[in-house]
């Protein structure tokens, strides 16, 4: 068996991996493939699911920027 690469892709933050190729909703609880170590489905069930919660940290970044912008204006 092959070592396992670390999981670099911010998309992991949103989930963890709970059996062989699945990896669990850090949000709904959903389990989904990983088939291949592919993230297509990952960041699929972000985007139609969760999609009010940015998938990387420059998109969190910019979102938080956004906010207390608005907060000064309130």
């Amino acid at each position: 068996m092959a070592p396992q690469r670390s999981k670099t892709s911010e998309v992991w933050n949103h989930f963890t991996e709970c059996d062989y190729q699945k990896a669990k909703c850090g949000y709904c609880s959903v389990i989904l493939s990983t088939s291949g170590g592919s993230l297509s489905n990952l960041k699929r069930h972000m985007k139609s699911k969760h999609c009010t919660i940015p998938l990387n940290t420059n998109e969190r970044n910019a979102t938080e920027r956004l906010f207390i912008e608005i907060e000064k204006y309130i």
